[in-house]
């Protein structure tokens, strides 16, 4: 299964769950929308190699990635990709605990 998390807590989960780093750095000092259209634009470069690195993970079988970022709460890098991954096929949600 593919999720989306926050670096803070995907740290606590287990050792089958693969943590996947997508941003560079928190968002800061830009509006909502100019960080979504910057991120998109940086992300849409890479996007098929990164769907086809994931396809194995599309299924409830044996390892998950986890597809993290900064932010706890609000607009974020992994909201913006799992949106752009959605649209593509993939079947992605946000972990949680339970």
């Amino acid at each position: 299964m593919i999720y989306t998390s926050y670096f803070s807590k995907a740290k606590k989960l287990g050792d089958n769950y693969i943590k996947v780093g997508i941003s560079r750095f928190p968002p800061k000092n830009i509006t909502n929308r100019e960080f979504i259209l910057r991120y998109k634009d940086e992300v849409m470069w890479h996007l098929d190699e990164f769907i086809r690195a994931l396809k194995p993970f599309d299924n409830d079988k044996g390892s998950h990635i986890v597809l993290c970022c900064y932010e706890r709460l609000g607009l974020c890098h992994r909201h913006v990709l799992a949106e752009l991954l959605r649209q593509r096929g993939i079947n992605i949600k946000e972990y949680k605990e339970g």
